[in-house]
């Protein structure tokens, strides 16, 4: 993706700023294809919810891996949780830890493994918050499955992961028209 097919958005990661996130989240209240949003990197909450976030950050990275790619935004609000303005949506993650670590640590069941870039944007007004962006881009190596389930995934509609039926699986292994 390039910033002429998306002019809100830089080319590179290292030119993404916190207006960036605050343009995106303005233009795109709902997750659209490439963008999607979480509230956390590790959420709290009992271990079943906990579970159920990493499932949906392993299931966003390879349904955009298996697509056109995407960005993950770690810190935002999605549509689900209300906000009277878009900026209130921004609530910033922790930046105490290794981010880039633990998001590699939480998609490490991605076979074959996913290529990712991610930069963290400190928030203007509080320097121990920020907004975790990562950049999937679309992978060469697809079809990536998670290894725990075996299942495959793709962008559907709506920014939703969406499972990927035998024949849209094999398409990406040998190529259109070989089916």
């Amino acid at each position: 993706m390039n910033s002429s097919e998306n002019p809100e958005i830089p080319s590179q990661l290292d030119d993404w700023t916190w207006d960036t996130v605050i343009t995106i989240v303005k233009k795109h209240e709902f997750e659209p294809g490439i963008f999607d949003y979480k509230d956390a990197l590790h959420p709290t909450g009992d271990q079943k919810y906990r579970d159920a976030h990493t499932d949906s950050v392993r299931r966003t990275v390879c349904s955009m891996a298996n697509t056109s790619g995407g960005f993950i935004l770690f810190g935002v609000l999605d549509h689900k949780k209300s906000a009277s303005k878009p900026e209130e949506r921004l609530k910033g993650i922790s930046v105490k830890e290794d981010l880039r670590k633990e998001f590699g640590d939480k998609i490490a069941p991605l076979q074959p493994d996913v290529y990712f870039d991610a930069t963290l944007l400190r928030s203007p007004d509080d320097s121990s918050k920020g907004i975790f962006v990562v950049h999937i881009p679309h992978s060469l190596r697809r079809p990536h499955m998670i290894s725990s389930n075996g299942a495959y995934y793709r962008r559907g509609e709506g920014g939703q992961a969406q499972l990927m039926n035998h024949y849209e699986v094999r398409e990406q292994e040998v190529g259109p028209g070989y089916v």
